[in-house]
Protein backbone atom coordinates (compact mmCIF):
# COMPACT_ATOMS: atom_id res chain seq x y z
CA UNK A 1 0.00 0.00 0.00
CA UNK A 2 2.76 2.13 -0.88
CA UNK A 3 1.54 5.70 -1.44
CA UNK A 4 -1.22 6.31 1.00
CA UNK A 5 -1.83 7.97 4.34
CA UNK A 6 -2.10 6.16 7.49
CA UNK A 7 -5.88 7.64 7.12
CA UNK A 8 -6.29 5.93 3.65
CA UNK A 9 -4.89 2.60 4.68
CA UNK A 10 -7.34 2.40 7.76
CA UNK A 11 -10.25 3.70 5.37
CA UNK A 12 -9.61 0.70 3.08
CA UNK A 13 -9.06 -1.42 5.34
CA UNK A 14 -12.36 -0.70 7.06
CA UNK A 15 -13.77 -1.22 3.33
CA UNK A 16 -12.79 -4.41 3.02
CA UNK A 17 -13.99 -5.82 6.37
CA UNK A 18 -17.38 -4.63 5.63
CA UNK A 19 -17.60 -6.83 2.30
CA UNK A 20 -16.49 -9.86 4.65
CA UNK A 21 -19.45 -11.08 5.60
CA UNK A 22 -22.57 -11.64 3.18
CA UNK A 23 -26.75 -11.52 4.52
CA UNK A 24 -28.13 -14.56 3.44
CA UNK A 25 -31.63 -16.20 3.82
CA UNK A 26 -34.02 -19.22 3.03
CA UNK A 27 -38.02 -19.29 2.42
CA UNK A 28 -38.14 -22.46 4.44
CA UNK A 29 -35.60 -23.59 7.36
CA UNK A 30 -33.67 -26.52 6.03
CA UNK A 31 -35.20 -28.75 9.09
CA UNK A 32 -38.05 -27.74 11.84
CA UNK A 33 -37.03 -25.11 13.68
CA UNK A 34 -33.76 -24.23 11.66
CA UNK A 35 -32.30 -20.61 10.62
CA UNK A 36 -33.76 -18.81 7.69
CA UNK A 37 -31.45 -16.20 8.08
CA UNK A 38 -27.40 -15.98 8.14
CA UNK A 39 -23.64 -13.48 7.94
CA UNK A 40 -22.01 -15.47 5.61
CA UNK A 41 -18.24 -14.94 5.21
CA UNK A 42 -17.90 -13.81 1.18
CA UNK A 43 -15.35 -17.10 0.79
CA UNK A 44 -18.64 -19.55 1.66
CA UNK A 45 -21.49 -18.41 -0.19
CA UNK A 46 -20.94 -20.58 -3.12
CA UNK A 47 -21.34 -22.89 -0.91
CA UNK A 48 -24.53 -22.00 0.76
CA UNK A 49 -25.81 -20.95 -2.73
CA UNK A 50 -25.58 -24.96 -3.92
CA UNK A 51 -27.54 -25.69 -0.08
CA UNK A 52 -30.68 -23.11 -1.24
CA UNK A 53 -29.94 -20.16 0.37
CA UNK A 54 -29.82 -16.48 -1.27
CA UNK A 55 -28.40 -13.45 -1.40
CA UNK A 56 -30.63 -10.98 0.50
CA UNK A 57 -30.48 -7.62 -1.38
CA UNK A 58 -29.04 -4.48 0.93
CA UNK A 59 -31.09 -1.82 1.65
Amino acid sequence: MAGLTKEQRDAKNAAETDVMSVAMFRDEPEYAGGPVLADVHADEVTRWLDQGWRVAESE
